[in-house]
């Protein structure tokens, strides 16, 4: 049981604090294992419990191309209500083919979760 905290704030970041009478809930992603350039990649997320009821949950994915830079406009935030969702990738037909990795966070928990596609 916690009864203070100390923390420095950076005036640029914001501090996201959470408290929950449970354990954090796992985070799962589930890619399709191939896509074609110009077609949109669906992932597949799901909290593995979720006993505090926050709903809904934001969700921070991280787009990586083959070469491990960051694809920052498929990245971003979205909301996850329930359990469950989708998050989509709508990859351009001038994206490099291979490997695309894909990291998700839940903001409130800080759980992570990491699949990757094949683009061809």
């Amino acid at each position: 049981q916690i009864s203070s905290l100390e923390t420095t704030l950076d005036p640029w970041a914001p501090l996201v604090l959470t408290l929950s009478p449970t354990p954090v809930a796992g985070l799962r992603l589930k890619a399709g294992p191939r896509t074609e350039k110009g077609r949109t990649a669906e992932i597949e997320v799901t909290l593995d419990d979720n006993p505090s009821g926050m709903q809904p949950r934001i969700i921070h994915l991280d787009v990586f191309a083959p070469d491990n830079n960051l694809a920052e406009p498929y990245s971003g935030n979205s909301l996850l209500d329930g359990q469950a969702g989708k998050l989509t990738i709508p990859f351009a037909w001038n994206d490099a083919p291979g490997v695309w990795k894909v990291r998700a966070q839940d903001i409130a928990t800080a759980a992570l979760a990491e699949a990757s596609v094949h683009v061809t």
